[in-house]
């Protein structure tokens, strides 16, 4: 009798994990039913329950327990980490708890278990940062018309150590302004002197124009002066003669 007390006792903080582990492994693989396990393992209960005379069916039975764990403990570290599971159910708490169990081969299994469920949640966090990394490099629509936007959108110049101050603070200096405006007015000056140029060529040319009109109407008359010439002469002879013709008559 007290042997079988001291049993029950020491297997009450265990007893839960049979469930935990029956729970898993069959969200793990659908296919499996550990219907049978689990009448299998009420059964022992009951039978250590039972045996209330007898320490020597106590002791056996918690020996049949012990194998049972394990049996479960194996199966349990076939079956990939769920972290979904771990999160939401006791599963870690129920195996953790077993790692205090008085068998070696138990404590020994579920210690296992529990670093292989770290190192497996530990590598599915780093996928995961790596993955929302990855993401976040990736723009959402709105957020590309933003980004777009500011491309777009005319930086404004940076300031630099070097950089001058206003001119309306500098110090009216005609020469600093002069070699200061040397290279943005120089564009503007081209265009000034061609222009320039082209306006003196063209007075150049009317002035010329002008004078060559000059220069004909002055020598108009004269030509055709010249050109009557010789009909003048002709009848200045003619009438030379005539006169010198009506004083000999």
């Amino acid at each position: 009798m007290a042997a079988e007390q001291s049993i029950l006792r020491r297997w009450n903080r265990f007893f839960p994990a049979f469930a935990s582990i029956d729970a898993a492994i069959e969200a793990a693989e659908p296919g499996i039913s550990r219907r049978e396990f689990r009448d299998a393992t009420d059964k022992i209960v009951e039978m250590l329950c039972n045996a209330t005379d007898d320490d020597a069916v106590a002791a056996k039975l918690r020996v049949v327990l012990d194998e049972m764990m394990v049996e479960a403990l194996l199966t349990l570290e076939l079956v990939p980490a769920m972290p979904k599971m771990l999160a939401s159910t006791d599963l870690a708490q129920d195996v953790g708890a077993l790692r205090n169990h008085p068998s070696e081969r138990v404590r020994g299994l579920a210690t296992g278990i529990v670093r292989g469920w770290r190192a497996s949640v530990k590598d599915e966090l780093l996928k995961a940062s790596a993955a929302m990394e990855k993401l976040s490099e990736v723009l959402e629509p709105d957020e590309t018309d933003d980004h777009l936007a500011k491309i777009l959108q005319p930086s404004a110049p940076k300031k630099s150590a070097n950089m001058e101050p206003p001119r309306d603070k500098l110090p009216a200096a005609a020469g600093s302004f002069r070699r200061e405006c040397v290279t943005p007015c120089r564009p503007d000056e081209k265009a000034m002197n061609a222009a320039k140029r082209k306006l003196r060529e063209g007075y150049q040319e009317a002035e010329d124009a002008k004078r060559l009109r000059t220069i004909k109407v002055i020598e108009a008359p004269k030509q055709q002066q010249r050109k009557r010439h010789p009909i003048v002469q002709e009848r200045n002879r003619s009438r030379a003669s005539n006169t010198s013709l009506r004083r000999r008559i």
